[in-house]
């Protein structure tokens, strides 16, 4: 079921198709499967679906153009949405630089839990000049936080390494 649901969000993406598309889609998906989704709406667990795998499909593509870019922007920053929905862990996060094939980013990869609104911005030496922006220490205490749980990874890397496959 997994997969159909994955593989109807990927032809509702590629169709350019909407979330009450989609819906109908996963109606279909559940109801072929005998499952019912938590609740007595099954709208917002299509929507929870939709939503989660278009943005790890876009952040995947956004990894694939950073690849493709690092000679001239070898560095990512780490960036929140700076209001109160920001969780503290996430605030943590928020201004960190390393380099783009930096460890971190294994496990730290925006998106970073459920609804996570946060993303990096690919930089190179002169953003970092132009902005005052600086290289985080290894040490730095924020590095050590782990993402929500069930979020540590790089969707980037998982997309390439199953196109490889």
């Amino acid at each position: 079921m997994r997969r159909d649901l994955l593989e109807a969000v990927r032809q509702a993406m590629a169709e350019g198709r909407s979330l009450e598309s989609f819906r109908d889609d996963y109606l279909r998906i559940i109801e072929r499967y005998g499952w019912m989704a938590p609740g007595d709406n099954p709208g917002w667990h299509a929507e929870l679906v939709y939503r989660v795998q278009t943005a790890n499909a876009h952040a995947a593509g956004r990894w694939a153009q950073i690849q493709r870019v690092k000679t001239l922007r070898p560095y990512l920053r780490y960036v929140t949405a700076g209001d109160h929905k920001v969780r503290h862990t996430h605030r943590e996060w928020h201004g960190i630089v390393l380099p783009v094939d930096h460890r971190f980013w294994l496990t730290h990869y925006t998106p970073n839990g459920f609804g996570c609104r946060c993303y990096v911005q690919s930089v190179g030496p002169r953003d970092l000049k132009r902005y005052g922006w600086t290289i985080t220490p290894d040490d730095d205490p924020a590095l050590t936080i782990p993402p929500d749980k069930g979020w540590e990874g790089n969707v980037g890397i998982a997309w390439e390494r199953l196109r490889a496959a």
